[in-house]
């Protein structure tokens, strides 16, 4: 069961960082292209 767990939270991490990072990509690039 804590293998298990192990292995859920090694592979949400790099997800949720990833998904972090690409929402703020997605949010700079909005801001930037709505600057006249």
């Amino acid at each position: 069961m804590i293998e298990l767990q192990n292995r859920l939270d090694a592979e949400f991490l790099p997800a949720q960082m990833c998904s972090v990072k690409f929402k703020e990509w997605i949010a700079s690039h909005l801001w930037f292209s709505s600057v006249p």
